[in-house]
């Protein structure tokens, strides 16, 4: 919210100096803005804040990290189809979900307020901090929701939430008479985005097995880019066909009814989270049982071997006592 304020305000005041300044100059302006303070807090952060962690696993003799990396990426890949039933489908869901593309949708919502709602540079920043402020409401009501069911309905109805503003988005928004609706629905859309993404993280966090917890996000990464090019893809085609934007927008709630869809192949979340609870312990077992055979067999002093005969080693015969 900060960053996108201070573009605003670098903008209008570049304007109000230069007038002749156009949307490409602003968006010169923001990329480079942009690029200069991540690189500033970005490297700063990562020379300085991460904390060392020991390797979670270690590589196998004989290989190196890169064959190793690919082939436990198609081991999990294996075990998340054969066994994980509420992983697989919520990554399947993940792969339409608003999401995808890294703010695909976001673009294309910006490419119709400007093209067909005609809003100037000032005008989308301010319908970002609208939307941005939208968020934080939207995110207190996701938490409340959640308590009161659990975070898989929770996000089908913020999924389905979100359809229906972009549905009635598409609608209303009808030409630059309609402008100050925009404020309106950039709220709207600022609470679904604030509903959505807490639950799919909540689930995220709940469904991954013990000890995967890096190489799970990176699938949950996989799964919400790999399709991002197709809403943007269609979007252009129906505006190359000359179909009007307002279609094009309209066909982001197709992809949210999609992920909608998927989730319900999930089956209870309630379960999943059992299995996955349950499956963790016994890896914790497994794991403490393994700890205190190593150290019995380092110490050596309190662990007896069985001879030939069946005696404890370091016994006296039966006979030899009496």
């Amino acid at each position: 919210a900060c960053f996108v304020g201070f573009i605003t305000g670098l903008s209008q005041a570049v304007k109000t100096g230069v007038p002749a300044v156009d949307t490409i100059t602003n968006a010169r302006i923001a990329s480079g803005t942009a690029c200069g303070l991540s690189t500033i807090y970005l490297g700063y952060a990562w020379t300085f804040l991460f904390r060392k962690r020991p390797p979670l696993s270690k590589v196998p003799e004989g290989d190196n990290l890169v064959t190793t990396g690919f082939k436990q990426i198609g081991k999990t890949a294996k075990l998340i189809f054969s066994k994980y039933r509420a992983l697989k489908w919520f990554m399947i869901a993940l792969l339409w979900s608003p999401e995808a593309g890294a703010g695909v949708v976001l673009s294309i919502a910006v490419t119709f307020l400007v093209v067909e709602i005609r809003l100037t540079n000032i005008q989308i920043g301010v319908i970002n901090l609208t939307l941005l402020a939208g968020t934080i409401p939207g995110s207190m009501f996701a938490k409340w929701v959640m308590k009161k069911i659990n975070p898989l309905w929770s996000f089908r109805i913020a999924l389905f939430y979100m359809a229906c503003c972009v549905a009635l988005t598409s609608s209303v928004l009808t030409g630059p008479d309609r402008q100050n609706w925009s404020y309106l629905f950039a709220f709207l859309w600022g609470l679904a985005y604030g509903w959505v993404y807490p639950c799919q993280r909540v689930m995220q966090c709940t469904l991954i097995p013990k000890n995967q917890n890096n190489e799970m996000m990176g699938f949950f990464s996989f799964c919400a880019q790999i399709l991002g090019w197709l809403p943007a893809l269609l979007f252009s085609i129906m505006n190359e066909k000359g179909v009007n934007m307002r279609w094009g927008v309209g066909l982001i709630a197709f992809f949210l009814l999609l992920a909608i869809f998927f989730t319900f192949f999930i089956g209870s979340y309630d379960a999943a989270i059992a299995q996955v609870a349950r499956e963790n312990d016994e890896a914790d077992m497994i794991g403490t049982y393994g700890e205190n055979f190593q150290d019995e067999e380092a110490s050596g002093s309190d662990t007896k071997g069985v001879d030939a005969d069946g005696e404890l080693e370091g016994d006296a015969p039966a006979e030899s006592a009496r």
